[in-house]
Order: C-alpha cells, then structure tokens, then sequence
C-alpha cells in the first residue's frame, strides 16, 4: 500500500489547532469563534465552512469515528461522542480530565490522556463507555499525551517521558515497549510529539523539534515502528499537526 501524508499547518484566521481529514475529501478542524473553540468542517479547498459544535460547548480536542459519522470530544475534562449530523451528545466519562482523544480504526475504543495528579496517563474506553482502562503505569508525562493506533486496533503509539515514544498493546499494557531514546540524539531534543501511524503498519511520522546553536530547528520525520531509520521528510519551524491519507 502506498500510503502520503497529510500535514496540516495553523494559518487559518480561525486559528485552528486540530484537524481530522473526513470520508470524501473534507476536513473537520478545531477552531475559535470569539472566545468558544468549536469544531467546524470544511472542502479540502477552505471553502464551505460549517460550525458542527455550538458556542455554548467548549470543545478541546477531538477525533472523527473511522465512518465519519461521529466525533469524539474532550468537553469540560470529559469524553462525549457526538453525532456530526444531529448533533446529539453521550458522555463516556465522568469527573475526569481527559484530552487528545483518538479513535480506534475497529471504531469500538477511544484512547486519551487522563491526568493522576501532577501526571498525564495513557487511558482507553470502548465507546459504550462501560469499560475504562488506565494502560500506563507510571509518571508517563507531566503534559497531555500524544497518541495514535496501529492499523490493526491492537497497539498505541504514544508520548511518554523524555520526548520519546512508546508502544503498549492494549490487552497486554505490562509490555510498553520504548522505541526512541532522547539520550542518544547529538543534538538536544526540545520536542518530539504528534506521532501518527501509517495506514500500512509499517511507519510511524512525527514531528520532533531540536535546539542547536540557540537556534530551534524542527521538522516532520518517518521511522520505522521500532524507531529505527528517522528520516526528515521536511523541515518545519512552526506548528504542524500530521495525519496519513487513508490510501
């Protein structure tokens, strides 16, 4: 399978901070209208703006379901799912607070970033929000987690400590796996996040930003899923948030 990335830049006037690429072409984007973030959809063109959450629901992050039917929203520190065409909501969480939700690609769980107390964690839920699992065990991140499923539904890539990344199976979370080493780079690693699976398994793309000389250099970059082989496709100094076409 030959699979392109997708990398979304922020220059929209509604500055927009997170985008989801919708069946058929769209783009489902996060994005603020006078002091509310909401989610809006779009033609790949920038044309056609539509506001899919109201003003009154503070939306800070989301995901499309693989159908495209449904979004999932972190909302106030809570998981809802929301119908894109009705509009209607159904909370998953309870007094939580949760961020960056990713939905699966078997469409039946949803992973997120769960704070426990001074730390984020690794969580999932599948989406009759009847069972939620914290996967990792430890102080994995001071700030929200990044993450992103493999094709198959069976393991995440994500963030953890140190600007590296980590893999866990989610029926067997006491096998994290680390993939990257931060300690090893020459040049100081001030960013390494938005990692996304590609659609084959065999790629993960982030982006990873150094500091060399006082000077900060970042960009977007493919390896391999046990970390070996980095590549930088494209030098970046600003915000980018990846994603991989679905062919």
């Amino acid at each position: 399978m030959n699979s392109a990335l997708t990398i979304f830049f922020s220059l929209s006037f509604l500055f927009a901070s997170s985008q989801e690429l919708l069946p058929g072409g769209k783009i489902a984007f996060l994005g603020y209208n006078s002091d509310t973030s909401s989610v809006f959809v779009m033609t790949s063109d920038g044309s056609d703006i539509q506001q899919v959450t109201p003003d009154s629901i503070e939306v800070h992050s989301f995901a499309i379901s693989p159908d495209g039917s449904e979004l999932v929203a972190s909302i106030d520190g809570d998981i809802f799912i929301i119908n894109i065409a009705s509009g209607s909501m159904k909370k998953l969480t309870h007094n939580r607070s949760t961020y960056a939700p990713e939905w699966s690609p078997n469409g039946k769980h949803i992973a997120f970033s769960d704070r426990f107390g001074e730390y984020a964690e690794l969580c999932v839920i599948d989406t009759g929000g009847l069972e939620y699992r914290r996967l990792t065990p430890f102080h994995t991140n001071e700030g929200n987690i990044s993450s992103t499923w493999a094709p198959d539904s069976k393991e995440i890539a994500f963030q953890g400590r140190g600007y590296d990344f980590f893999i866990v199976n989610i029926d067997k979370p006491r096998g994290i796996r680390q993939i990257t080493h931060t300690g090893s780079d020459k040049i100081p690693i001030v960013a390494r996040k938005s990692p996304s699976w590609s659609p084959d398994g065999k790629k993960i793309a982030y982006f990873k930003e150094c500091l060399e000389s006082g000077l900060y250099h970042g960009g977007i970059y493919i390896m391999n899923t046990d970390g070996s082989d980095p590549t930088l496709i494209l030098e970046l100094n600003g915000r980018a948030i990846i994603d991989w076409s679905p062919n």
